[in-house]
């Protein structure tokens, strides 16, 4: 069978800037990390102040121009752990979240977690359907909103800006947070490599982060904004951010201290800390577009694989952005099923049913195969295509 490919998602290996160049980065800022410890537990959110303050100006196209945005970002080792601990403490058992048809299965997992209800929301190609959200809020009375507009998973959209504000409104008006998972934003393409959304305009990525939370505050939106390293751009790190505006002290309060707080959130040491603000020295978008060129690239690579498997009806009519492949299976394939076939094969991926909030599809399945360079994507793709037809054939007998 040969070694097991793995495709459920996880973290690479390995980085741009590996994990030993990193490692030695970290060693180099041991000693004023030490120093830095005790300043650290006394910052809000867990997070040094020089490192906010970079966030907040602009790093990673975080920008956060909302008054006093800088002292509203909090800190996790990687974002689901973020955004689990968002979910814990603001929501409340019984809460409704509405969230996308199909969703982020760790996110509808950290809602139930939390005692709240995920509903989906119908949507288009070009993200949540902002009518509809409206027409949940008057029904439901939801607390929160949840969505991944920058490279949704599990289907690698980008909305474009004008459907972001819209649905922002909608949340303004009925008085509902808005919580915008962009943990991918860095790897959406740019405008001028992306084709145009449903209206015709080509928005940059990064949905309401910057100047767009600003003016969602304005309007009276409670919007919060996750972002992260990107994965593959730092061998052995992750690293997450919130950052937010329009909550409450009550609501500030309690988010800083669950994020300062060992045990609630996976702190991010301050050696990391001091050395993201080194690494943060030097000009990150090459760093961001070889990463988006060679996933990109990656997904050329199974996108042809799979096509010559006779699944060119499988696969989304868009290329998928970020790091994920969203795949159709003819109905009467479970994916389900599948899985147990292709892992006797020592293939693995997602099935479907777990990205929905209720009435799952369950012929669908994702792929994240970035990760793996041409020979194993090519492997990969065989020995799926061989349970699928072992597969078949006994399901006709």
């Amino acid at each position: 069978m040969g070694e097991v490919i793995n495709w459920m998602g996880g973290w690479p290996k390995d980085g741009l800037l590996s994990a030993e160049e990193w490692e030695e980065m970290r060693r180099e800022q041991a000693q004023a990390a030490r120093a830095a410890v005790q300043e650290r537990a006394a910052a809000p959110g867990g997070m040094l102040p020089e490192l906010r303050e970079r966030i907040a100006a602009g790093w990673l196209g975080s920008k956060a121009t909302a008054p006093g945005a800088s002292a509203s970002i909090w800190a996790a080792a990687g974002a689901d752990a973020a955004l689990q601990l968002a979910f814990k403490r603001l929501l409340r058992p019984g809460d409704i979240v509405l969230t996308e048809r199909p969703a982020n299965r760790m996110a509808l997992q950290a809602i139930r977690r939390a005692g709240a209800v995920p509903v989906g929301v119908r949507g288009d190609s070009g993200g949540m359907d902002p009518d509809a959200v409206a027409e949940a809020i008057e029904e439901l009375k939801p607390k929160m909103v949840y969505a991944a507009p920058a490279c949704t998973d599990p289907e690698g959209r980008v909305w474009s800006g004008e459907r972001v504000a819209a649905l922002a409104e909608r949340c303004a008006e009925g008085g509902v947070k808005l919580l915008l998972d962009e943990r991918q934003a860095a790897l959406a393409e740019q405008p001028e490599m992306r084709p145009a959304g449903a209206g015709g305009e080509r928005e940059a990525p990064g949905g309401a982060a910057g100047a767009d939370i600003e003016e969602a505050a304005e309007e009276g939106a409670t919007v919060l904004v996750l972002r992260e390293l990107p994965p593959g751009l730092i061998g052995g790190l992750r690293f997450a951010w919130l950052f937010g505006s329009g909550l409450t002290d009550a609501e500030e309060r309690s988010l800083a201290q669950a994020y300062a707080l060992p045990g609630e959130a996976e702190s991010v040491s301050a050696a990391d800390q001091l050395a993201l603000l080194a690494y943060a020295e030097q000009p990150v978008e090459p760093a961001l577009a070889t990463l988006r060129f060679v996933y990109r690239t990656r997904q050329t690579l199974l996108a042809e694989a799979l096509g010559r498997h006779g699944w060119s009806e499988a696969l989304p009519a868009e290329a998928p952005a970020g790091v994920h492949t969203w795949l159709a299976l003819p109905l009467g394939l479970d994916a389900e099923a599948l899985l147990r076939a292709s892992w006797l094969k020592g293939v693995l991926f997602q099935p479907g049913a777990a990205f929905y909030a209720s009435k799952p599809d369950p012929f669908k399945l994702r792929l994240t195969a970035v990760h793996s360079d041409e020979k194993e994507i090519k492997e990969g793709v065989r020995r799926i295509g061989e349970a699928i037809g072992e597969f078949m054939g006994r399901s006709s007998v």
